[in-house]
């Protein structure tokens, strides 16, 4: 586990871009400050999101939207342009191998095509549209994995990969073989995928299902780098103190809030959540601002 002792301020600022950052209120008692060290760009920003009392948006399936499907590109660039510092998006493997951006089993509710994904060769997986929530048929084709991160980088955002039955190891070697381990995160639903996908990448970025800090230390990952994913709703501001104690971080999700029309991020940002995920990326970009804004220096 990580050892804090306290920065300078002259470090504090560069490593959080300082100069005019808007800054929220958070419950949380600020740790200590994170001590210099080669950081990863998912380290670093994860860092300023605690030490700024900031929370940052995760683009639920890519951010989608009117003409923006799901786990599409369109979706991607909009989560980036409208303030998201993370897409979270859906792994699958297609007949030949490959990986592409895929939520369900099927292609029959988000393409125009039907069919299992893993009983379709990519090729012919490209013939189709996919379609947005509404159903109408758009230009946008399944994307690959490695377009999905090739336009994250150019975009200036970060992916959360879901990996659905993609091996965390596998995920792992991939974004280090495209170089983008330290710009991306792995959801592990249990600390065994947790320490496959460190094992094979170290850098790898996590975000870890475990409720208690003392849980967490347990199980003896580097919390560098790593939140703590708590689930749906607003968490106590006491949690996210014992977890902060520690120099780590937390996310959330306001799903069902938003599908009831009563998500009020700012209680997010008051209890301490460094990361949360949503449907609704511009609404919650209103009322938690950019990421650009809280934390510049992070972004290219």
């Amino acid at each position: 586990m990580r050892v804090f002792a306290a920065l300078s301020l002259c470090v504090l600022l560069a490593a959080c871009g300082g100069e005019g950052g808007e800054t929220g209120q958070t419950a949380s008692t600020p740790a200590a400050s994170t001590p210099a060290r080669n950081q990863t760009e998912v380290a670093r920003l994860l860092d300023c999101a605690r030490e700024e009392g900031v929370t940052l948006i995760s683009a639920h399936r890519g951010g989608p939207g009117p003409g923006r499907p799901e786990n599409s590109l369109a979706a991607i660039r909009h989560a980036a342009e409208t303030g998201a510092a993370f897409a979270e998006i859906d792994l699958a493997r297609t007949a030949d191998g490959a990986i592409v951006l895929m939520h369900d089993d099927t292609l029959d509710r988000t393409t125009t095509g039907t069919g299992r994904v893993d009983a379709t060769y990519l090729g012919d997986l490209r013939r189709f549209r996919l379609v947005d929530a509404e159903g109408n048929e758009t230009s946008e084709t399944v994307p690959t994995l490695d377009e999905a991160f090739a336009l994250a980088l150019d975009a200036g955002i970060f992916l959360q990969l879901d990996l659905k039955d993609l091996a965390p190891e596998d995920a792992a070697r991939i974004a280090s073989d495209v170089g983008q381990a330290g710009r991306s995160l792995i959801i592990a639903y249990t600390v065994d995928d947790g320490r496959a996908a460190r094992g094979a990448v170290s850098a790898i970025g996590l975000s870890l299902g475990v409720e208690d800090p003392a849980a967490l230390e347990a199980t003896g990952l580097d919390t560098d780098g790593l939140f703590a994913w708590l689930g749906g709703g607003v968490p106590s501001a006491a949690l996210d103190d014992r977890f902060a104690e520690n120099g780590v971080e937390t996310g959330s999700h306001a799903f069902r809030e938003e599908e009831a029309g009563n998500a009020d991020y700012a209680a997010w940002r008051a209890a301490g959540v460094e990361v949360l995920a949503v449907d609704d990326v511009i609404a919650a970009a209103e009322a938690l601002g950019a990421a650009r804004t809280h934390c510049p220096a992070v972004f290219r």
